[in-house]
């Protein structure tokens, strides 16, 4: 039987090499893995950039991360897959940017190489005398490195947590597609049943990832039609149940994630949105964002994606566009226009050769933009991570594009036939594509670079000026923070709240303390709910001795969000202000074990503190070894670990820790006075009587080092 399964398992290679001959050969190998090392030198700088954006939200804000697993994340929501993979970059570094953005580099890097792959199997299946077929290997390599490199998908691989979900959502996919065209070319009944499973495992994984999989059943029936089928419907009836599988898994899960109501209103074009505050795409601030004007408003916005990729040198991660007045527009009536000449080209392309890659690479592009660009309206008027996906078909049209331009110059110079002009062109061509992406990263690389970049492309966005006079703020630069926290509030008077936030604070550094509570007060007055804007007047009434009023403030800014550390930290201090050390422990505990403060060394060193005086020595141990674990090198922090190990009477750990930090300082009197009383009381009362003498040799005393020598004798 086992002989038997082997040469199944070999007859099976052999009818893969067969069908797919180019694809197992070691070129292909070399080819994507050398794009796929390009592209890690190409962003290797960025892998060590902070947070920006929603990331911050999205990661650093999420309180979850701490102690959620997959048990507890599986098939609970659309993006599941991305909350549980934090959790896990949590437990590798914590907060350390490095490997949130590894991973996505990584998810960038396997996607590009099943590009090329999906590519060249497909090309592969084309006639061999075609010249899809003969020019298979460097469609793919184009396609391949314009996926890896291009600067427009620093928009998703930079943004740590649109990198999770659309690079995840993208490489599922792909895998998918994969697995579908081996599927149906496999022979051997257990040979498709394997892929089948594979795509119905991938599948439920891919809808944890982000809801652009749902175009998953269109982009395999694409592929089927354009390059399995080659146009015929017979064959194409042949894979209606792998198709029906697909698409049940797919649109099946989405059904149980999002809800067959939010289904329905999205079908019944009754979804609506309010401006996200800081980000309004009306031109009213109280108008709705609904199904017909963000729908006659995406045709300038898919002409925008098309551009990007063909001149990649005015993108934005924050763009100031507005919604069509109506259809009328100028800026609706134009795009329009050019969509229309975009769709009759793809049905002459299709008249002409049913079986056309082009309209297939076109049509793939426009299948991936509609679920957001049709009639399910957003928040965002555009974004240029949404179209990952979406851009394997743009760009393997620009691929084909290329690849006859190379041509036509071969057959008219033969400067062109040299193996040492190729490699030249390649190089050039590799080396202008990293040089713009490594450029483009730079933006990335801080949030005051990041909010530059926003409001010089994007003035008439609020919550750029307000993020960036936030940057300004943290670098001391209060008078250019001013001006910009008072431009957004000009922008956007009466919905957005955070400038008037940021703008108390600044006012606050200049001692302008009633003016800031003014301006946090305008605040709330546009959102009530607001614990941040609470938690910073509370402060700003502490420091009017307006104790009463901050307690208050304190306490509405934790029972709107409970695991808001800094809340209860500042609440905390304020029961230090009073001497309620009782009550002020109670706060720093919560901060640092039930809210989001237990990486702030302040925090967590109150945390300690307090538990000494009120004596809770486990507490201590448990808030010292957190400080530790944030400085490791912090002396004092080891002395006071050392101090409630003794105190909670674990005389052993006391003893080591003490004798650790002899080791730096063996006279620090301190240490040694309580290192001695550890020995004594643990009964070991030579170790504290050579310390004594050890000292009385250095002519070293503290208080009460005689009434220990004379336990000792």
């Amino acid at each position: 039987m086992f002989l038997t399964f082997l040469a199944r398992i070999d007859k099976t290679s052999v009818m893969i090499k067969e069908k797919f001959p180019k694809i197992l050969t070691y070129k292909n190998w070399l080819i994507p893995l050398g794009l796929a090392l390009t592209t890690v030198i190409a962003y290797l700088p960025s892998l060590w950039y902070a947070f920006q954006f929603d990331d911050e939200p999205s990661i650093l804000r999420f309180y979850d991360i701490r102690n959620k697993g997959f048990c507890d994340l599986f098939f609970t929501t659309s993006r599941w897959v991305s909350y549980w993979l934090n959790t896990i970059h949590y437990k590798l570094d914590q907060f350390q940017p490095f490997v949130y953005r590894r991973s996505n580099l990584i998810f960038h890097c396997i996607s590009g190489i099943l590009v090329y792959w999906l590519i060249l199997s497909l090309l592969t299946l084309r006639p061999k005398n075609s010249w899809a077929h003969r020019w298979s290997r460097v469609i793919a390599g184009i396609t391949c490195a314009l996926f890896l490199l291009h600067p427009v998908q620093t928009q998703t691989v930079s943004y740590v947590i649109q990198g999770q979900l659309e690079g995840l959502s993208t490489l599922f996919c792909l895998a998918i597609v994969i697995c579908f065209v081996f599927a149906t070319q496999a022979k051997q009944h257990w040979i498709k049943f394997l892929y089948t499973a594979g795509m119905i495992a991938l599948g439920i994984i891919a809808c944890g990832t982000k809801e652009i999989t749902i175009v998953l059943p269109f982009l395999t029936l694409l592929i089927d039609w354009f390059f399995i089928a080659q146009g015929k419907i017979s064959e194409l009836k042949k894979h209606w149940w792998m198709h029906a599988i697909i698409a049940i898994t797919i649109w099946g899960c989405y059904t149980w994630l999002l809800g067959k109501n939010f289904i329905i209103n999205v079908l019944a074009l009754r979804v609506e949105h309010q401006n996200t505050i800081g980000n309004m795409i009306t031109h009213m601030g109280d108008q709705k964002i609904t199904p017909w004007p963000f729908f006659i408003s995406q045709f300038k916005v898919a002409l925008h994606y098309l551009f990007m990729f063909i001149w990649p040198f005015n993108m934005s991660v924050d763009y100031d566009w507005k919604l069509c007045n109506g259809i009328e527009d100028l800026s609706c009536l134009l795009p329009l226009l050019g969509l229309i000449a975009i769709f009759a080209t793809i049905g002459y392309l299709l008249y002409k050769n049913r079986v056309s890659t082009v309209a297939c690479g076109l049509l793939w592009f426009f299948i991936c933009l509609a679920p957001r660009s049709t009639i399910m309206p957003s928040t965002e008027l555009m974004a240029d991570y949404k179209t990952y996906l979406a851009s394997i078909g743009w760009l393997f049209v620009l691929a084909i594009g290329l690849s006859h331009l190379y041509e036509w110059l071969r057959n008219r110079w033969s400067l062109f036939k040299q193996p040492w002009s190729n490699a030249l062109l390649i190089a050039l061509c590799l080396g202008t594509l990293s040089a713009l992406t490594w450029h483009r990263n730079k933006v990335w690389r801080s949030g005051l670079e990041f909010w530059q970049d926003v409001v010089y492309k994007s003035p008439a966005k609020a919550r750029g000026y307000n993020n960036l006079g936030a940057n300004l703020l943290a670098q001391n630069d209060i008078k250019q923070a001013t001006w910009c926290f008072k431009k957004a509030i000009q922008l956007e008077p009466f919905t957005y709240p955070d400038p008037y936030n940021n703008l108390a604070a600044a006012y606050a550094l200049q001692e302008k303390t009633d003016l800031a509570v003014f301006a946090l007060r305008a605040s709330l007055k546009i959102n009530p709910y607001q614990p941040k804007a609470f938690n910073n007047l509370g402060i700003f009434l502490m420091k009017k001795n307006e104790n009463d009023f901050a307690e208050k403030s304190f306490q509405q800014a934790i029972s709107l969000a409970p695991h808001y550390g800094k809340a209860h930290f500042n609440l905390g201090r304020l029961y230090l202000k009073r001497n309620e050390l009782r009550k002020a422990w109670q706060c720093f505990k919560d901060a640092c074990t039930k809210a989001d403060y237990d990486m702030d060394p302040e925090g967590v060193a109150s945390y300690a503190q307090t538990s000494m005086y009120v004596q809770k020595f486990d507490d201590a141990i448990k808030g010292f070894q957190m400080l530790l674990n944030l400085m490791p090198d912090n002396q004092a922090a080891l002395f006071g670990l050392a101090n409630a190990y003794a105190l909670n009477k674990k005389y052993q750990d006391a003893i080591t820790l003490y004798c650790q930090l002899r080791q730096k300082e063996p006279y620090e009197l301190r240490v040694c006075s309580n290192l001695t009383q550890a020995y004594i009381d643990c009964h070991q009362k030579p170790q504290a009587l050579a310390i004594i003498k050890e000292l009385e040799a250095h002519k070293l005393q503290y208080p009460g080092m005689a009434h220990q020598k004379a336990v000792c004798s």
